[in-house]
């Protein structure tokens, strides 16, 4: 090579270091390394995409584009996932493959198509990124054709795009069927609830074993510890869907608190009341015994020390013999059976039912005071015209009151 050929060489050289340095600065830094592949494969297991190719033949396709590339290239490893794209965050291969290009791993990912990237903003929106700054050099899809320009990244974003609205459409249409199921009454998926069986999607009782579920919730609702009423199931043998089933503190305590046994059934936005869609639906528990259930959690029965201060009914109820209030607990033995019930009992020394010999009773059982409240409750209350005023008059002060302290709040924040 003649003298002045080598000089303007290293010029040019130098030049291109130049031009390298300006793009690295401004984030557009290309390296000029050769091209290491990877693919991504991906199939959700939550969306019906019944005509999208299976993992191994998108796998067989895109090595198949790596085989027509100059110098047949292999990929250095290959990511099978099997997770919903809709939402980002959720896909641990993909975070790995993104990870590993920033750590200059690889540099270029073969994909089937883009909607196997990206099905959300977030996501779609990192590629792109990465191909700005030139970390990602090369992207290859079995059906379609991306030139990393201006044009073909603004194509690239708009499939993206096309991908989120399939995704949310299909999530749209999802929702309003299983709504649409769950309003009358019916099962949206094939998993009926514990205790029930579904005939034609509506749930029935599933003999024995609605049974057993219901006697140990009315231990629950009787102050039992969740641990003991789950035992007392199993020793039953409880069943679910035809086979044995291992009742649990937590599995347990999710029933407990799920309206649906008390014949309320909350799906996503939906309330439905099972007894006006379905009229042959049997609740396993009254309103009366679901709210006694989570007065009875809410006090800890089960998670907490059982000789934990109690509070309900503290100070409301008093003894009708001597006028003082009366005490709420649990005794410390539970006699023969092994249970014990929470139940009020007037501890004066005074009070006639403290003597020996008297047939006065002095202890009420909780759900029998609460049984009344309800039925009490249940009639309507009766409030004469000048007790209305009287506690509007009085009530008005301390309304007044709070009004000052909330505007106070509203200012400092």
């Amino acid at each position: 090579m003649p003298e002045e050929d080598k000089h303007l060489k290293l010029v040019l050289e130098h030049a291109q270091n130049k031009v390298n340095s300006y793009l690295k600065t401004h984030g557009k830094y290309v390296d000029e390394k050769e091209a290491v592949y990877v693919i991504y494969a991906r199939r959700s297991t939550k969306d019906n995409e019944r005509q999208e190719r299976s993992i191994p033949d998108q796998i067989e396709d895109c090595q198949a584009i790596l085989e027509d590339l100059e110098g047949r290239p292999k990929p250095v490893k290959i990511f099978k996932e099997k997770e919903s794209a809709k939402i980002s965050g959720k896909r641990p291969k993909f975070d790995e493959m993104i990870q590993g290009i920033k750590e200059g791993k690889w540099n270029s990912i073969v994909s089937w198509h883009p909607n196997r990237l990206a099905r959300n903003m977030l996501e779609g929106g990192m590629i792109i990124d990465l191909i700005d700054k030139g970390l990602l050099r090369e992207l290859k899809f079995h059906e379609y054709r991306f030139i990393p320009d201006s044009s073909g990244k603004m194509t690239l974003g708009f499939h993206f795009i096309m991908a989120k609205q399939y995704s949310d459409n299909l999530s749209e249409a999802s929702t309003r069927g299983t709504n649409k199921i769950a309003k009358e009454g019916k099962s949206p998926t094939n998993k009926a609830k514990y205790g029930y069986k579904l005939e034609g999607r509506y749930y029935r009782p599933d003999g024995n074993n609605f049974a057993i579920l219901k006697e140990g919730l009315q231990l629950v609702a009787d102050g039992i510890s969740l641990i003991k009423a789950s035992k007392h199931i199993n020793e039953k043998g409880f069943q679910y869907q035809g086979k044995p089933c291992k009742m649990t503190k937590q599995k347990l305590s999710r029933i407990c608190n799920d309206t649906f046994y008390a014949g309320v059934y909350v799906f996503g936005e939906q309330i439905i009341k099972m007894g006006e869609t379905d009229h042959l639906f049997t609740p396993m528990l009254t309103p009366l015994e679901y709210n006694t259930i989570q007065l009875a959690l809410g006090k800890g029965v089960g998670f907490k020390n059982p000789q934990a201060k109690t509070v309900l009914f503290r100070k409301m109820v008093k003894c009708y013999h001597c006028g003082n209030f009366m005490s709420p607990g649990k005794p410390k033995s539970g006699g023969k059976s092994g249970y014990r019930y929470y139940e009020l009992r007037c501890t004066s020394v005074d009070c006639p039912t403290a003597n020996k010999g008297n047939d006065f009773p002095r202890v009420i059982k909780g759900r029998t005071l609460h049984q009344f409240v309800y039925e009490l409750l249940g009639d309507g209350l009766e409030v004469k015209p000048e007790a209305y005023e009287e506690y509007v008059k009085s009530a008005k002060p301390a309304l007044e009151i709070i009004r000052k302290d909330i505007k106070q709040q509203l200012a400092r924040l």
